[in-house]
Order: C-alpha cells, then sequence, then structure tokens
C-alpha cells in the first residue's frame, strides 16, 4: 500500500492535469473556436478512460470506474460529437435563387 505523502503527491498531480485541460477547454472554447474544442474534447476523454482503467486494474471497485470514470467519458465524447457536428452559419443552405 502507498505511504499517505505519496498518494497525497498523486492527488495533487492529477487535480492539477484535471485543471489544466479545463481551462485549455474554456479558453478555445470562449475565443468561439467550437470545432478546436470538440476535437481536444475528444481527445481529452482519453484521460477519464485510462483513469477507468487504471481504478480496475488497481483492486479499485468497479462501481466507481464506471460510476464515476466511465460516466465522465461518455458525457465528455457527447459534447465533443455535439460540438463537431454543429455547422457554421455560411456552410448552410443559400436561400432558393442566390447562386455563387
Amino acid at each position: 500500500m502507498a505511504e499517505p505523502g505519496a498518494a497525497a503527491g498523486y492527488f495533487a498531480v492529477k487535480g492539477i492535469r484535471d485543471i489544466v485541460i479545463g481551462l485549455n477547454l474554456l479558453a478555445l472554447f470562449a475565443l468561439g473556436q467550437r470545432r478546436a474544442t470538440g476535437v481536444l474534447m475528444a481527445i481529452a476523454a482519453m484521460i477519464p478512460i485510462a483513469d477507468m482503467v487504471i481504478v480496475l486494474t488497481h483492486g479499485g471497485s468497479v462501481a466507481t470506474a464506471l460510476g464515476i470514470h466511465g460516466l465522465t467519458a461518455v458525457i465528455v465524447l457527447f459534447d465533443a460529437w455535439l460540438l463537431l457536428r454543429e455547422r457554421r452559419t455560411a456552410d448552410l443552405a443559400q436561400p432558393v435563387g442566390v447562386h455563387s
């Protein structure tokens, strides 16, 4: 079993990782970069998936792995999908009779 000091360091590293990725996503979204935000969210979904695998392979409960990390991954992927499927206004169909 890990010493309390080692676990405390682990949680600090995990916390700062989650905060920084969240700030990156927030910055892209605030700048109106919806497609880039969606791509980064899809990539960032690997974080809770990896956390889920780590919990499962290190004796953690299946409920915690699936209920926290698995559900987080599903929500992040769903949000990424919503951002990536959105079209820009210019990409929408032009009115009838308008030719390029």
